[in-house]
């Protein structure tokens, strides 16, 4: 296999995008097109593509590409164009077995391990959870049916235009892939940060309705270790494909992790936030002055600021009041 995942990524990448780069050099399989417009990362893994444009100019290549303007105005809705991402990016594809697409708030584990050549051969998609097709990591097999199934997608060119949110990348897709007669192997290859009992439920059920038991059953959240390219659940010691970080990223406060693929062996996704263990002393003397001490000297005199200007308000407001 050789595939190519699709990330477009409009704005300032996120501070932990240095340890996905660490993780992803570690997946020769794979190549990560990331689509940006923002500053891209002077040193990178060699699986990292990047291609650099607008908005305005991602608008006009779905329009080209797509027979319609899907006129995105907010970066969140391009997760509504993923399904068609074999169709607008298809000059890119060449070579590839398969194509997909992912997010950027994920670290990757042995990717290889859990796509051996009889799966690869024996199903036309791959989801990433049990229940469903979903934008996190899909993959789908490079074939012109498999870069079309987005116009099974009901309604699709006016759903895309919407100032709504459908997350057309998710059980819409899987539907359309079904309704194509694709064949899905749905397994659940991620480890969340936050359990949601909703979709465990759904996927307890699914595996009793298909195996007639819960052994064996994947199906982890919560904190992680990632040690030389495998990712570990900390609790249980099980190994997952990736991780994804959706809800304790809003509170984390990090610096700018750097690229230091040869340095770094291992990373730990905790609820405080993520931590990486360089070889060398040196390495984490030079992480702290470049990156930690710069942070958080930042955040004191931003806090400082906050602090000044609330000062200053109270001041005003009781002169108002005596005058």
């Amino acid at each position: 296999m050789k595939a190519l995942i699709i990330s477009p990524y409009f704005g300032k990448l996120p501070p932990w995008y240095g340890l996905f780069m660490v993780t992803l050099a570690r997946n020769p399989l794979l190549d990560w097109l990331l689509i940006t417009d923002g500053p891209v990362p002077r040193h990178r893994p060699a699986n990292l593509l990047v291609r650099q444009m607008s908005l305005g100019d991602f608008n006009a290549l779905c329009a080209k590409q797509l027979g319609f303007d899907p006129a995105i105005a907010n970066p969140y809705k391009v997760t509504e164009l993923k399904p068609a991402f074999g169709r607008i990016f298809e000059e890119s594809l060449g070579g590839y077995s398969h194509w997909g697409y992912g997010d950027c708030d994920v670290l990757l584990g042995d990717v290889a391990a859990f796509f051996p050549e009889a799966l690869l051969d024996a199903y036309d998609a791959f989801a990433s959870c049990r229940c469903s097709i979903t934008g996190q990591f899909a993959l789908f097999r490079n074939t012109p049916p498999l870069r079309e199934f987005y116009r099974q997608i009901p309604d699709y060119p006016a759903r895309v235009r919407s100032s709504s949110v459908f997350n057309l990348d998710e059980l819409p897709t899987d539907a359309a892939l079904s309704a194509q007669g694709a064949c899905i192997l749905r397994r659940q290859l991620q480890i969340h940060d936050v359990d949601s009992e909703e979709w465990r439920q759904w996927a307890e059920r699914l595996e009793r309705e298909e195996k007639g038991t819960l052994d064996g059953f994947f199906w982890e959240s919560g904190e992680a270790d990632w040690r030389d390219g495998h990712l570990l659940h900390t609790a249980t010691g099980r190994e997952a494909m990736f991780y994804h970080f959706h809800h304790w990223k809003k509170h984390w406060r990090l610096p700018a992790f750097p690229y230091w693929p040869g340095e770094v062996t291992q990373i730990s996704v905790r609820q405080s936030g993520l931590k990486f263990a360089p070889r060398s002393g040196w390495k984490r003397i030079e992480f702290a002055l470049s990156a930690q001490v710069p942070y958080w000297v930042g955040r004191v005199f931003s806090a400082g600021r906050g602090w000044a200007g609330r000062i200053r308000r109270g001041v005003a407001r009781r002169l108002r009041r005596a005058s």
